[in-house]
Parts: C-alpha cells; sequence; structure tokens
C-alpha cells in the first residue's frame, strides 16, 4: 500500500526558519482493531501500539511526504488507514483517512 500526502500551514520554528511536524499512519481491521503495519525503509518507526512515527524538520512548505507500507497479517476485510499531521510548534493537529478492502481469493 502506498500512501501520499503534503503538509500545509505549519508555524515556523526558529531561524532559519524550519517547519517540525510529526505524522502518525494507523491502519485498523472491521471496526477499529489496529493492525500492525511495517514500512519499506525510510524514517518511520514502530510505536509500541503499533502505529508508525516519523519525525520531520522541513525548510519549506508545502512538505510533500509518502510511505511504503505492508499489513503484517494481512486477512480479507475492509480496512481504514489513518494519517495524522501534527505540528509540533503550534500542537495543531490534522488528519485523513482512506477505506481499502482485502477480498478472498
Amino acid at each position: 500500500m502506498r500512501l501520499a500526502w503534503a503538509v500545509h500551514g505549519l508555524a515556523p520554528e526558529g531561524e532559519p526558519r524550519g517547519y517540525r511536524y510529526r505524522a502518525e499512519i494507523e491502519v485498523f481491521r472491521g471496526v477499529g482493531e489496529l493492525v500492525p503495519v511495517r514500512t519499506f525503509g525510510g524514517e518511520f518507526r514502530v510505536t509500541e501500539k503499533g502505529s508508525l512515527v516519523a519525525e520531520t524538520l522541513a525548510d519549506a512548505l508545502p512538505v510533500p511526504a509518502r510511505a511504503t507500507l505492508f499489513l503484517v497479517d494481512p486477512r480479507p476485510d475492509i480496512y481504514t488507514a489513518r494519517v495524522r499531521i501534527t505540528d509540533l510548534v503550534t500542537g495543531f493537529r490534522a488528519e485523513t483517512t482512506a477505506g481499502f478492502e482485502i477480498r478472498e481469493r
């Protein structure tokens, strides 16, 4: 699975200007069971609860970002992927979700 997004509207931090944010990716199965996911390379680390988190410092906006993920235990079901972005200067949070389905063969 590939996810891509762009981060806009972050508050600048210090001089020279930089923009710090945290990206968290979670994938849920069915009605809300968090399922473990992994990524190929990149800057994400796996948290205790199973989500992926990365903190980034960018020098310009918008910040393009992407992640290539795989489910540790893929099963036929309906899934929801959530990307949550937190501005590390102001604490403001925004998120988006997308659904997908794995069908039985």
